[in-house]
């Protein structure tokens, strides 16, 4: 999927250190709607419901895709 000029993404205050590349970036500015991307292919943006997003940080919270 390729960005839309309506996300507004941000990053965490880390990844704004010019330093670091590969930082994940998170926009929650249309409702209903979490979008992701990578700041090394900020063109792939992948699109969750909010459902969908509150699923996928509980699971990793829980350590569900740990290793």
């Amino acid at each position: 999927m390729t960005a839309s000029p309506d996300f507004a993404f941000v990053k965490t205050q880390a990844c704004r250190d010019a330093q670091v590349n590969n930082c994940a970036e998170v926009a929650t500015n249309r409702p209903g709607v979490v979008a992701v991307r990578s700041t090394l292919r900020p063109d792939v943006v992948v699109e969750f419901s909010r459902e969908e997003w509150a699923d996928l940080t509980a699971a990793v919270g829980a350590g569900e895709f740990a290793a």
